[in-house]
């Protein structure tokens, strides 16, 4: 009997060292989910954002769905390091204190809306030959004081505009255009490692 229960209990730590071996999906929250034409072919595509509630950094899985012409959907993107995990191993078990984006897909573009330090950001995604480029980064920061600035970057010329207005005002009390230098386009992949270069 002693065996036939230590055979039963093996055979279970087996198979739980088995599944988490091989990856057992644990992304069983949906936080986002939005559908609209991203490919401009006319069919609805998918993105899905969803939480890993049994990791201890509670990392977001970012999905893309393109639909077919036989009208199935097609994993086209899967990442967990689009979107920065809820408790990011680099500040070791604190919050990282960011919004979860929010996303909206409109006139073929991905639209990603951030929160950064003392304002918002929008970045605006294009499907171009298999990828999500970068097209467009929109920002508004406050000084916390009594001056909003509105930064507008146009990531295809390297345009950036950046207009700073009196609170509650249209007034411009000064406006600046510079050309940013990129190597290279930045893609929906890279959106971690760039977010930070646009603030």
């Amino acid at each position: 009997m002693k065996n036939i229960l230590f055979a039963f209990f093996a055979l279970i730590q087996i198979t739980v060292y088995s599944q988490n071996k091989t990856g057992k999906d644990h992304f069983n929250i949906v936080v986002r989910e939005e559908t609209g034409d991203l490919n401009n072919d006319g069919r609805k595509d998918k993105l899905i954002l969803a939480m890993d509630t049994v990791d201890t950094t509670v990392p977001f899985r970012l999905q893309i769905f393109l639909s077919q012409p036989d009208g199935k959907l097609k994993l086209h993107t899967s990442s967990t390091d689009i979107i920065e995990a809820q408790y990011p191993v680099e500040l070791k078990g604190k919050h990282a204190e960011n919004q979860t984006p929010t996303f909206s897909i409109e006139n073929g573009n991905l639209y990603i809306l951030s929160d950064i330090k003392d304002g918002h950001a929008e970045y605006t995604f294009r499907y171009k030959n298999g990828n999500f480029d970068l097209i467009n980064v929109s920002k508004g920061t406050w000084d916390g004081k009594n001056l909003t600035t509105e930064t507008e970057i146009n990531v295809l010329t390297g345009l950036r505009t950046a207009t700073v207005k009196r609170l509650g005002s249209e007034d411009i009390v000064k406006e600046t255009k510079n050309r940013i230098k990129r190597e290279s386009q930045p893609t929906l992949q890279d959106f971690k490692k760039f977010e930070k270069e646009f603030e």
